[in-house]
C-alpha cells in the first residue's frame, strides 16, 4: 500500500520588484503497512506457568507507520501500575512480564496493535497452576430448622488449572473463633448439616480443592439454628347456626397470624360447660371452617 504526499514550494522575492517569483510542485510516495508482530511458536499453544513463577511474553512489532501497542487481559487493558505486570515497549519491540504470578493471571492475553493501514489482535492463553479460588459465591442457606439447614454454592470462577477434586465444610459459632470441620470430602456443591443446637448462631464455610491444594474459603451470612415457623393464632371465636335439639352448624374465621406457614386444617374440641377436659369432636383436620356437630339433647358445653 501507498500514499502519495503532495508538496508545493513558492519561492519568491520581495525586494526585486518586477522579478516574477517562482512556484515549485514535487511529489513524494510513502509505503504503509498493516501492522503484526513476531512472537516465538510456544506462544501460540498458550504458556502453562506455575504459581509463584515469573512469565514473560514479547513480540517484535512491524507495520509502517509504527502501530500503537496495546496489551489486554480478558478484554481490559492492562494495569500498568500494578506492581506485578510491567509492559515495556520500543520502536521495534513490546515485552509484557507478570511477576509471582497466582491463579487469578491466567486467562487470555492479547497484544493489540493499529495504525492506519489496519489492526491485528493476537492472542496468548496462560494458565496459571494454583491452588483453586474460593467457591463462587454469595451462599445460600434453605431449610433451615432448629437441628438442621442446607447450604449450597457454586464451583470457584479460577480452578487452578486443575479440576476441583472436592469440597470440605466447616462451621463455628458466632461468639468463638474457633472451626469445626462438618464434611471433610463433598463432591457436591450444596450439603446438609444435622445436628445443630437449637437456638446457636452459626457461620458455615466451604473450600475448593484441588492437586495443588485447599483455596481460599466462601463463608455464608450468620443463621441461628430454629424453626422458621410458629404456631398460628387462634382462629375467631366459633359462631353456632341452624341450632336445633341436638345438633348446630359451628362456623369461624382464620387466625390473623399464620405464623408464617399456611394453615392446613383445624381441630374442633368440646368441654362440658361445668368440666376442664376438652375432647377432640373430629378424627380427620378440617379444611373447611365449618362443622356440624351433634348432641345428646341434655348436653350442654363448650367448643373451641
Amino acid at each position: 500500500m501507498h500514499w502519495d504526499i503532495l508538496h508545493h514550494f513558492i519561492i519568491c522575492e520581495p525586494f526585486a520588484p518586477g522579478i516574477p517569483f517562482v512556484s515549485s510542485v514535487t511529489r513524494a510516495t510513502m509505503e504503509i503497512e498493516a501492522p503484526t508482530a513476531s512472537m516465538d511458536h510456544k506462544f501460540k499453544d498458550g504458556l502453562v506457568v506455575r504459581a509463584g513463577e515469573t512469565f514473560v511474553i514479547g513480540a517484535d512489532i512491524l507495520g509502517t507507520p509504527l502501530p500503537r501497542v496495546k496489551w489486554l487481559k480478558d478484554g481490559k487493558e492492562i494495569d500498568k501500575t500494578s506492581p506485578r505486570t510491567e509492559v515495556i515497549k520500543t520502536f521495534e519491540r513490546t515485552v509484557l512480564t507478570v511477576l509471582d504470578c497466582i491463579g487469578i493471571d491466567g486467562g487470555q492475553f492479547v497484544l493489540s496493535l493499529s495504525n492506519v493501514a489496519g489492526k491485528k489482535d493476537i492472542p496468548v492463553n496462560v494458565k496459571v497452576l494454583d491452588r483453586p479460588g474460593p467457591p463462587d459465591g454469595p451462599m445460600k442457606i434453605t431449610g433451615v430448622t432448629a437441628e438442621k439447614a442446607t447450604l449450597h454454592w457454586s464451583d470457584p470462577l479460577q480452578d487452578g488449572g486443575a479440576s476441583v477434586s472436592h469440597y470440605i465444610i466447616e462451621k463455628r459459632v458466632t461468639n468463638r473463633v474457633s472451626w469445626t470441620v462438618v464434611e471433610p470430602e463433598t463432591q457436591a456443591v450444596s450439603y446438609k448439616v444435622t445436628k445443630l443446637v437449637p437456638g446457636t448462631e452459626y457461620i458455615f464455610r466451604v473450600k475448593a480443592v484441588n492437586r495443588f491444594g485447599t483455596g481460599d474459603s466462601l463463608e455464608s451470612d450468620p443463621v441461628t439454628a430454629c424453626c422458621p415457623f410458629k404456631p398460628p393464632s387462634a382462629p375467631s371465636i366459633p359462631e353456632a347456626s341452624a341450632i336445633t335439639s341436638d345438633s348446630m352448624v359451628l362456623t369461624w374465621n382464620r387466625p390473623e397470624n399464620d405464623g408464617g406457614s399456611e394453615i392446613d386444617g383445624y381441630i374442633v374440641e368440646k368441654r362440658d360447660k361445668d368440666g376442664v377436659r376438652w375432647t377432640k369432636c373430629n378424627k380427620r383436620r378440617l379444611v373447611r371452617r365449618r362443622y356440624p356437630v351433634q348432641m345428646h339433647r341434655t348436653h350442654r358445653g363448650t367448643f373451641l
